[in-house]
């Protein structure tokens, strides 16, 4: 028996420091035989203290102020955050194969990859034998991983996370002559565009989502819907990010009618919900007739140019490209002028969330 300070028992705490692969059917041996040394003549609980690291093959891009530790509860089990770590290095592919025995890749076409280590901190006395670590704890620890990356993705906008390494799409060439015996090196090039977007996780960020962790939020699928858009951008699919920046904006909408309906009378909300049909621009509009504000009066650019898009959706699914008219003259919708209805998109959102803050 241990005892404290003040003369009561203390309880005793187990820490064992892990790391889960995403998908793994079960823990490390090491961590197993831990677990066995431990539980090895104990059939009362123990208070366990388990770390799982998760290497997220994204660079999260980090402000240098100090993150505390986010603290709070799921399903039961004290839950730990700690800032994440933002890591990159050289990674060499695999040697070319070829007709010369001594083609093979060298520095040249060496790839930076960024990558992210996420430390979640489970501790929890439901424990009491070695099978419960991977039955009670684990589980929390991959909800609240699962819940972490989304959440971050969305409210940074770093929309690459979990995606793919940073916010670019690259290619490196290298050019050799072959010869009989041998191959000469002519040149190395790089193919590849950059769509920079979103900000550093922040203090303010982090105390956000931390707020968002500890009551169970989900990120909304609008904000999902719109980094997907992104990175369709990025990848140059230009039809499919305008139906992902449709879709969230007719999702946002959707939401905020809901919202605004849930304050009405169930009858009201019954008869809408039975006769009412309405096009997009119609939602958009009808906010004004429920006592709020019209998005063309708060920002009249972004209105014209987020009905513009959502009009080119059709465009984008039936022919697989998109065009739009600007003072009298069609252009074809790219990577150069999206990035216009992209911050429109942005602002339809922050219109929608100030009308439902006025509706709650």
């Amino acid at each position: 028996m241990l005892l404290g300070s003040s003369g009561g028992p203390v309880s005793e705490v187990l820490c064992i420091e892990s790391s889960w692969h995403i998908g793994a059917a079960s823990l490390y041996p090491a961590m197993r035989a831990a677990q066995a040394r431990v539980f090895s003549g104990h059939s009362r609980k123990v208070r366990m203290h388990v770390r799982y690291e998760y290497c997220v093959r994204s660079e999260i891009k980090l402000t240098d102020e100090v993150f505390p530790v986010l603290s709070f509860k799921r399903r039961g089990v004290d839950v730990r955050l700690r800032k994440p770590i933002a890591r990159s290095g050289l990674y060499l592919s695999a040697s070319i194969v070829g007709p010369a025995p001594a083609m093979t890749t060298g520095p040249d076409l060496a790839q930076d990859l960024g990558a992210s280590l996420i430390s979640v901190e489970v501790e929890s006395e439901q424990c009491n034998d070695q099978g419960e670590i991977g039955s009670i704890l684990a589980p929390v620890a991959n909800e609240v991983f699962d819940d972490l990356v989304p959440w971050i993705r969305v409210l940074t906008r770093q929309y690459w996370i979990g995606r793919m390494d940073r916010e670019r799409s690259e290619q490196r060439i290298s050019v050799s002559l072959v010869g009989q015996n041998r191959a000469t090196p002519l040149s190395t090039s790089m193919l590849g565009f950059v769509f920079s977007y979103g900000s550093p996780l922040n203090l303010v960020i982090w105390t956000d989502l931390g707020r968002k962790m500890a009551n169970c939020e989900k990120p909304p699928l609008s904000r999902l819907f719109f980094c997907d858009a992104l990175l369709d951008i990025l990848e140059q699919h230009i039809p499919q990010a305008v139906v992902a920046l449709g879709v969230s904006c007719e999702l946002e909408i959707s939401g905020l009618l809901q919202d605004i309906l849930a304050r009405r009378s169930e009858e009201f909300r019954s008869l809408f919900e039975r006769y009412a049909r309405f096009t997009f621009n119609d939602e958009v509009r009808m906010i004004a007739e429920f006592g709020g504000e019209a998005f063309a009066e708060v920002d009249r650019e972004s209105a014209r140019l987020v009905s513009l898009l959502y009009g080119m959706r059709g465009q984008a699914i039936h022919r697989g490209e998109c065009s739009y008219d600007e003072d009298g003259k069609t252009v074809a919708l790219d990577v150069r002028c999206i990035p216009k209805f992209v911050k429109a998109v942005e602002s339809f959102f922050s219109w929608c969330e100030s009308q439902r803050r006025k509706a709650l």
